[in-house]
C-alpha cells in the first residue's frame, strides 16, 4: 500500500496568523487530527491536535489571543506519492511528526498523510502491506511483547 492510498487532498489549511481557538474550531468542523500552516503556495509547518494541547493548553496560553505561530510544528517534510506506508511511518517517527506534506511529479503539494491514517492502514488485517510489520503496528495489534 501506498501514500496516495489513504492521503488525504482537501487537507485543511490555517494562517499562520489565526488564534488557536480559530484553529481548534477548524480541525473540529473538519474532523481532522492535523492542519497545514500557511497557503497552497508557503506551507510554513504544521498544527496538530498535540501542538495545541502541549504549546497552548498546557502552556496556560489564551486560545483566543495566542497565534497559531507560538504553538505550531516548523518542520515541513515531504513524501511521494508511491512511498511505501512503512517506510513513511519511519520516516514520521524520525522526523518526530504527526503528518507529511505528499508531493506529486511535478514537486507540488498534493496531499496530506498522518500518522494516524498510516497506522490505521497498517493495522487493517486486509490491507496487509509487504514486508516486516512496524512495532508500533504490532504493538496495536497486541501482537508485540
Amino acid at each position: 500500500m501506498h501514500v496516495d492510498d489513504i492521503m488525504t487532498k482537501d487537507f485543511g489549511i490555517v494562517a499562520d496568523g489565526a488564534s488557536l481557538q480559530q484553529a481548534a474550531a477548524l480541525m473540529g468542523e473538519r474532523e481532522t487530527d492535523v492542519l497545514a500552516v500557511g497557503d497552497r503556495q508557503h506551507i510554513a509547518g504544521t498544527l496538530s491536535w498535540r501542538d495545541l494541547a502541549i504549546g497552548g493548553c498546557a502552556q496556560g496560553r489564551d486560545p483566543r489571543s495566542t497565534p497559531v505561530s507560538a504553538v505550531m510544528t516548523r518542520s515541513v517534510v515531504f513524501c511521494s506519492l508511491e512511498a511505501e506506508l512503512p517506510a513513511t511511518l519511519e520516516k514520521m517517527e524520525r522526523a518526530r511528526l504527526d503528518a507529511l506534506f505528499v508531493t506529486g511529479a511535478s514537486e507540488r503539494v498534493v496531499g496530506l498523510v498522518t500518522r494516524r491514517r498510516v497506522l490505521e492502514a497498517l493495522a487493517h488485517p486486509d490491507d496487509q502491506p509487504r514486508g516486516p510489520v512496524p512495532e508500533q503496528v504490532k504493538r496495536m495489534r497486541g501482537e508485540a511483547r
